[in-house]
């Protein structure tokens, strides 16, 4: 654990060609001996840098021009300055300087840029909860990998109750796994049960439970609300009792967060492991298996939109093979990731394409096909195929990257495998899958991966 609260010292140059750190002359007035180094961490930055000869000195600093100069507490040659109330994830520009406070550096000509986080590692990682593993178990290990690092983290944590098909999501900076699937007497078993996991603090938190017990459904987080749609409430298809069913949970109000059940305007549909993501507050989802019937797997597409409790009008697109238990990424640049521009797009990736009614499935035949659309445009294009056919694997993106992370799966019933691919976002439709070399740490279909940055 110590490596993930370790912070680099990190030395950040930009536009040097006129700076007085790099020009004889500017240096002697400015009475500096050599350059400053810079320590960021979320909200703050530690400058340390050397004077010439005992002196006052400051670091002057803004993300255009100067917007504030904090002093050092010190009258010597050597200086720390810690400057405080920075935002996270952004460029700064400054500068240090000795003697005449009153007089900082303008325009400034070095640069750092703040962290996400001061666990970096935990929030541009990604994290595997749940799932069924060896035995045919649900899973409570989760783990976290970090793809700058291409790092594990194994057995960060343990979900207090181990179950798989759950409903998982990130919600403002923590981790919810909601309902799913245990397994008790060697049967399986759907639960309510609700656990919260604050990833910073490492501390995980039981909260009020689901109005019924759920499993295989779609959750996802909506400004201060998190919402759960389709899936069922056992684990036989044929006995659910959900029909355009909308839960919404609202952790931060009450004790211990409330739920409330009410029914879409229009209809949702009826049906389990159904992949879905959100983009800008709409559930995109496709796919999935018939419940209360046959488990029938579909290829059809929707939308919900939780502001206005309703389905879209528009007519969705169909992605290119009927199938359930595929893994669904949206990615969502934003203006501080490192390709902003980018399209926001779904990702959808393995499946199974064999009717089935029971949760895990009595059968699977797993897929190798990769849809990719865009959130504007009503179509999805076949990517480059799966290095290996998939039913419910893991997926999410690296921003820092650009590549998606393909996690487990099974290609036979109950086979839980622990090969990791990916995919360079640059180009999703023509560059092939690659298989990384870095296995999970413990094989498992089933599960969620999640990053805390969206």
């Amino acid at each position: 654990m110590r490596s993930l609260l370790s912070i680099p010292f990190i030395l950040f140059f930009l536009n040097c060609g006129n700076s007085p750190l790099t020009n004889g002359t500017g240096l002697d007035s400015h009475k500096l001996d050599g350059f400053p180094i810079v320590i960021p961490g979320s909200t703050s930055a530690t400058v340390i840098f050397k004077c010439k000869a005992e002196s006052t000195a400051a670091v002057a600093y803004g993300k255009g021009s100067v917007e504030g100069v904090m002093p050092s507490i010190a009258n010597s040659k050597d200086h720390i300055v810690v400057i405080n109330g920075l935002e996270s994830q952004t460029n700064y520009l400054y500068s240090a300087f000795c003697g005449d406070l009153q007089s900082p550096p303008n325009p400034l000509m070095l640069t750092f840029q703040t962290l996400i986080s001061d666990q970096p590692q935990k929030t541009r990682g990604i994290w595997l909860l749940g799932g069924i593993g060896a035995g045919i178990n649900p899973i409570a290990q989760v783990d976290l990998y970090d793809p700058v690092a291409n790092q594990w983290f194994p057995a960060i944590t343990n979900i207090p109750t181990p179950r798989a098909y759950s409903n998982i999501t990130s919600h403002q900076g923590k981790i919810y796994v909601m309902g799913g699937l245990i397994k008790t007497g060697g049967v399986f078993v759907a639960v309510n049960t609700v656990d919260e996991y604050d990833p910073y603090n490492n501390i995980w938190k039981t909260l009020s439970p689901m109005p019924d017990t759920h499993q295989g459904g779609i959750a996802i987080s909506s400004g201060n609300d998190i919402y759960i749609i389709a899936g069922t409430t056992s684990a036989n298809m044929a006995t659910g009792t959900l029909t355009n069913t909308v839960y919404k949970f609202t952790p931060s109000l009450g004790l211990n967060g409330t739920w409330i059940k009410y029914i879409s305007n229009t209809a949702i549909f009826q049906r389990v492991d159904m992949p879905g993501c959100d983009i800008q507050g709409t559930i995109f989802f496709s796919g999935g298996r018939r419940a209360v019937n046959d488990g029938l797997p579909f290829q059809t597409s929707d939308a919900y939109i939780p502001s206005g409790n309703t389905t879209t009008t528009l007519a969705e697109a169909s992605i290119n093979q009927a199938r359930y238990g595929s893994a669904i990424a949206c990615y969502r640049p934003n203006p501080k990731d490192p390709f902003p521009a980018d399209p926001a797009s779904i990702l959808i990736a393995g499946g199974s394409s064999t009717a089935d009614v029971f949760q895990p499935p009595g059968g699977i035949t797993s897929s190798n096909v990769f849809d990719y659309g865009l959130a504007t445009v009503s179509n999805f294009t076949a990517g480059g195929i799966l290095p290996a056919s998939l039913y419910y694997p893991a997926i999410e993106v690296s921003y820092e990257l650009r590549r998606v992370f393909l996690f487990g799966g099974a290609s036979l019933t109950n086979v839980p495998l622990d090969k990791v691919y990916s995919l360079d976002l640059g180009n999703p439709t023509t560059t092939p899958w690659r298989t990384e070399s870095i296995t999970l740490p413990v094989a498992r279909f089933g599960h969620k991966a999640v990053i805390l940055s969206r």
